[in-house]
Formats: structure tokens, C-alpha cells, sequence
């Protein structure tokens, strides 16, 4: 039972990377100007959005976050995933 809560622990944690890296060049790229029909682009918005789909829509209740000049969910996100990997490898 170990070896298999040890290969679940670690799946989710690569999952957990992937998903951080991910989130991170998505920041980045938006800060590139890209055309509307940029396959990476569309890529790591398709990999990251449903994750912040969310959160998202749980701000948008906040007026005064929508007007701020960053994307405030993509940040809570990016700070769940990551103190979720941390406490998932705490236990692993």
C-alpha cells in the first residue's frame, strides 16, 4: 500500500510542476505580443484556464479586483498549486 500512495504522491507532484511551469510561461507569453493564433500561446492557456476558471469566478463577485492591471486569479492560483505541492511533499 506504501509503493502505491508513493507513486500517487509523486504523479500529483509532477502534475502539481507542470502545472506551476505552466502557469509561469503563460505569465510570461503575456507579456510578449503574440499573434491571436499562436499555438503555444493557445496551448498553455488551454492547459492552465481550466484550473483558473475558478477562481475566477469566484472574484469576479469583487468588483475592485477586476480593475486591477494584474490577473489576480492567475497569482491565487499559482499560490494554491503551490502550497498544495508543498503539503502533498511534506506527506510524500
Amino acid at each position: 500500500m506504501e509503493t502505491v500512495t508513493f507513486i500517487v504522491t509523486r504523479i500529483c507532484l509532477i502534475a502539481f510542476d507542470f502545472l506551476s511551469l505552466a502557469i509561469l510561461i503563460r505569465v510570461i507569453l503575456s507579456w510578449i505580443p503574440l499573434d491571436e493564433d499562436n499555438k503555444i500561446d493557445a496551448f498553455f492557456y488551454a492547459v492552465t484556464e481550466p484550473v483558473i476558471m475558478p477562481v475566477r469566478a469566484l472574484l469576479e463577485k469583487f468588483d475592485s479586483i477586476s480593475m486591477l492591471p494584474i490577473d489576480i486569479p492567475l497569482l491565487i492560483t499559482a499560490v494554491i498549486v503551490s502550497i498544495l505541492s508543498t503539503i502533498l511533499s511534506a506527506y510524500g
